[in-house]
């Protein structure tokens, strides 16, 4: 794989890839890596594949069994040698466990038919990475969700698909959530692709806490039956990891063996945590690890890049987590995650525009190239490179082609779709948009940040009746979701329903203090009342805006966006078309600034809108 995607005019690497898969049983993906391949010839050269793939092809496609040819040694003899199945470390066998070694799947029963038991060891033993097809826009759900007689009618898609939990950290010390945070994702990336499973990481998502342990509606939402549970807890000087994989269906948990680490052994553990699991999944062992094995990271190093990421995804400190990709990065140069996270937190300022869009371009893309020289499967890294590649050349396509090399690399992570969904705003494609954005949900359907991107596109779009249902819909389940609550007052707004919008937001709890715009929304009424509380936060906002002019670059666009927001409405054009003038990338995304709904429907603004225009498709 990794081979074919670095020299992709490489004929004979996608016939041994394809062969690879053929052996290994998955034959959808045998076919479509050859369509890919067919494809990039005729768009590069304008040939076809030669007569030798084509045949090769012809005997994936009418071989009835594709593992008859399969020709392996017992596993059996590997276990005598020393290798100890992994199942025999669990703390609770099955109580249908088998005699003779062959202990039964966690994995529910499929009618399809699946690749013999030593065709298993084989594609786990070898490190075979099967590439999966992305389903989340394709998933069936069970017939009978009670597990009845209907329930041997599971799709593949759910019996094959692991959903990895965020890890409950349970040492007392909030300042460890970030240990737990990045050792489950860690977890979720190392067991991508492995045995043919698709990967579903809630790892860094903030789940409502009432579903935290719902396993039934989290295995519904997902599509899947199979979880992954974690718990970490403190043991004296060292933290204990407690791993159990759960049936969604009926909460039932298959404990494996904890495991006992102190914080340099974090890049360590990942490893352990995943083969373990995998193991107890097939029921035999596991000796290697889905992606090549890394060469050992500065323990301190690989630290600092785990709250780095927990400190930019959930809590959204962009400032620390630079601080410490950076610090990560000095201490071991050849961390391609904390490269990574570097090149992401960089991409966030350009989209931003919290510095120069020059600076964020030119720092930001030489980090993503870095940690992509390292590791060519980030799926973090193209993520961020096709977002500012795209603003920078003024050119969709460019900006998805690296997209498109995320989504391959790393297809369970709903961040790489969230980012498809804003780059087809950009270029005002709303239904590409939405369907990204759809896509996201369906990967992490309990993050609240991910599902409000399907609304916040139809606001864009100029549709808040449909984000209002949208955003009625997250309500319902999660009443607290903050962002549920802004997007629905902002959809209200828009749709001429102003007293209902004050109403909203007069329920919206208050900052200690915050004594005048309280007053101004009790006696807030209609259009007026809406725009006077508006204008109001956007004075504030912009006051403090010029105070931070005097120690420092502030953002041009944020400076026009709240001249137009605190009312000074002829500051606000001036600054947009000087903006304009200079040919700002920002300005793609006119359409989707909350603070220039007061000019929206103007004719002058709408004019300039309409010079500027979407980001070009080419």
């Amino acid at each position: 794989r990794r081979a074919a995607e670095l020299d992709p005019d490489d004929e004979i690497a996608a016939r041994r890839w394809i062969a690879l898969l053929d052996r290994a049983g998955d034959r959808s993906q045998a076919f479509a890596v050859y369509d890919r391949f067919r494809e990039h010839m005729a768009e590069e050269f304008g040939v076809r594949p030669s007569a030798e793939t084509v045949a090769l092809l012809d005997t994936v496609r009418t071989r009835r069994n594709p593992t008859s040819q399969l020709q392996v040694d017992s596993p059996d003899a590997n276990l005598s040698s020393g290798v100890a199945p992994l199942a025999t470390l669990s703390a609770t066998q099955p109580a249908n466990a088998q005699t003779h070694g062959q202990a039964a799947s966690i994995l529910p029963e499929s009618p399809s038919v699946q690749p013999p038991r030593k065709a298993r060891w084989l594609i786990a033993s070898a490190g075979v990475l099967a590439t999966t097809l992305l389903v989340a826009a394709a998933i069936r759900r069970t017939p009978n969700a009670e597990g009845g007689p209907g329930a041997k009618s599971t799709s593949v898609a759910a019996a094959r698909t692991l959903v990895v939990l965020p890890m409950e950290n349970e040492t007392g010390n909030r300042n460890q959530d970030y240990i737990a945070a990045g050792l489950a994702e860690g977890i979720a990336r190392r067991l991508t692709g492995m045995g043919g499973l698709t990967i579903r990481s809630g790892a860094r998502s903030e789940w409502p806490a009432a579903t935290q342990h719902d396993f039934k509606t989290i295995g519904n939402e997902f599509g899947t039956k199979v979880l992954l549970r974690t718990r970490m807890t403190q043991a004296g000087d060292s933290f204990e990891v407690r791993t159990s994989v759960v049936n969604a269906q009926n909460s039932g948990e298959r404990m494996i063996a904890p495991l006992k680490f102190k914080v340099g052994g974090l890049h360590n553990l990942e490893s352990e945590l995943a083969a373990a699991v995998a193991g107890e999944i097939f029921r035999v062992p596991m000796p290697v690890t889905p992606r090549a094995r890394e060469r050992a990271v500065n323990p301190e190093s690989y630290r600092l890049m785990l709250e780095a990421w927990h400190q930019m995804t959930p809590l959204q400190n962009f400032a620390e987590a630079k601080r410490l990709f950076e610090r990560a990065t000095e201490l071991d140069p050849l961390n391609s995650r904390a490269w990574a996270g570097l090149s992401a937190v960089w991409s966030l300022k350009v989209s931003e525009e919290s510095v120069p869009f020059d600076e964020g371009y030119d720092r930001g893309s030489a980090a993503a190239e870095r940690a992509l020289a390292l590791d060519s499967l980030d799926g973090s890294a193209w993520t961020a490179l096709g977002m500012m590649r795209a603003l920078r050349y003024r050119n969709l396509a460019i900006g998805l082609e690296s997209i498109r090399k995320a989504i391959a690399a790393e297809p369970g992570d709903p961040q790489i779709f969230v980012a498809q969904s804003s780059l087809y705003r950009t270029a005002w494609l709303w239904d590409q948009s939405r369907d990204a954005a759809r896509v996201a949900h369906r990967l992490d359907p309990l993050n609240a940040y991910v599902r409000s991107r399907e609304a916040y596109t139809e606001l864009c779009a100029g549709n808040p009746d449909a984000a209002l249902r949208l955003y009625d819909a997250e309500l319902v389940m999660n009443p607290t979701d903050s962002l549920a609550v802004a997007g629905r007052i902002r959809a209200l707004a828009m749709e001429g329903r102003y007293d209902d919008a004050i109403v909203a937001w007069r329920n919206l709890p208050s900052k200690p203090g915050d004594i005048v715009l309280a007053s101004a929304l009790r006696e807030a009424r209609g259009d007026s009342g809406y725009w006077k509380a508006n204008r109001l936060v956007g004075r504030r906002q912009l006051d403090a805006l010029k105070r931070k002019a005097g120690v420092g670059w502030i953002s041009p666009l944020r400076l026009m966006q709240l001249q137009f927001q605190s009312g000074d409405t002829e500051g606000g054009y001036r600054a947009l078309e000087l903006l304009e003038r200079e040919k700002d990338p920002a300005l793609f995304r006119l359409r989707c600034m909350p603070a220039l709904d007061v000019v929206r429907r103007s004719p002058r603004f709408e004019a300039i809108v309409k010079r500027i225009g979407p980001l070009p498709l080419h």
